[in-house]
Formats: C-alpha cells, structure tokens, sequence
C-alpha cells in the first residue's frame, strides 16, 4: 500500500476522501496491469468536478506504451456514503423471460418510465451518460456498489441492461469491493484481449 507522504496537504475533507481512495484503488490497478496485454498499460485515472464536492469519477482505460488509448474499460462513479440501497434496485429486477413484459409494464407506470424507486433513479440516468464511450459502468459509495453492464443493450442484438449489487456487510465468500471491482474491470480487459488474439489468429 502507498504510503502518506510528507508532501500531502490535507486541509479539507475533500483532500482526505481523495487520498483514501487512490490507497484503496492501489491494489486494484497493481492486480490489472499484471493481467494486461503485453506492450499496454491500464491507466487509472481521476477527474474532481469543478464544484466544491468532494465526489469525482473514476475511469481505467487500456493504453499502449507510446500512450495512444487503445479502449475504455470501465468508469466508476464515487458517491457521498449511504446513496445506494439494494431496495431501490430490485423493484426493476427480471429474468430473461420476463425482460420485455416487464420493460412494457415500465413504460406506463409515470413520467420516470421504471420501476427503480429513489436513489437508483438518478444513479441509474447517471450511469447511463458513459454508455456512448463505455458500457460499464459502476457507482460507489464506500458502503455499497452498484455495477452497470450496458454491453447487450449496445450490440446490435439490443437486450437489456444487466446490474449486480454488492456490499461487504452481507457477504458470504471471501469477495471484497476491492475484488468485485478487479473482476469489473478485468472483464472488459480480458475479453479486448480475446479480440486481438482472433485479430492476430
């Protein structure tokens, strides 16, 4: 783990929540670039909005060493602590069965169109703004998270969007979030890798 530097300034709450997170996604970005394709490195980058908020996103994306962007992997939003509640998830939860009655059913239930409640709402709309650029996308509060797999509704199959809830305090393996979001990340990167090898076979 880094360790606290004489040269940080931690004046403000902002300051503190910002360097807790680059230490928790250290480990994390160590794990990816083992796994990356030869000749490419996994860039973890940070972006504060221009606001006084102390919340930021958060994007991996695959690079080459020259630093030409090779693709997009995975954006995480990071929230103010207790937004994300799994109740307000699963009211829109379905099978692949029942995915178009109940994507219907949303259609007429009010002006949101869905049958998240709350929270997920808005994190869901917010969520969505990165699709054009990357399909996954997760939000993050440090007691929650709530990953977005908008892969299947962009392909030219269409579908719906997929969404997996996890916190710590109701696990019952050994997966953590710093775990949950290696496997996020990883997805997208190993399957870039499974597309150069048929490029190159």
């Amino acid at each position: 783990m880094p360790m606290l530097e004489a040269s940080h300034r931690l004046d403000s709450e902002g300051d503190v929540m910002r360097l807790s997170t680059y230490q928790f996604f250290h480990p994390v970005n160590i794990a990816l670039q083992e796994v990356a394709p030869p000749g490419t490195k996994v860039i973890c980058s940070f972006e504060k909005p221009g606001d006084r908020s102390s919340r930021f996103d958060v994007q991996w994306a695959l690079y080459s060493t020259n630093n030409v962007l090779l693709k997009i992997l995975a954006v995480l939003e990071v929230k103010n602590t207790h937004i994300i509640h799994k109740s307000e998830f699963t009211p829109g939860e379905a099978t692949e069965e029942t995915v178009d009655t109940r994507i219907g059913q949303a259609m007429s239930t009010g002006p949101q169109l869905t049958f998240l409640r709350g929270n997920a709402i808005w994190l869901s709309k917010q969520a969505a703004k990165y699709t054009e650029t990357c399909p996954y996308v997760a939000v993050f509060d440090y007691n929650a998270i709530f990953a977005f797999n908008y892969a299947l509704q962009n392909s030219n199959r269409g579908g719906a969007v997929r969404g997996t809830y996890f916190d710590e305090s109701s696990r019952t393996s050994k997966m953590t979030f710093r775990l949950f979001l290696f496997a996020f990340v990883v997805r997208p990167l190993v399957r870039y890798k499974l597309s150069l090898q048929q490029q190159q076979g």
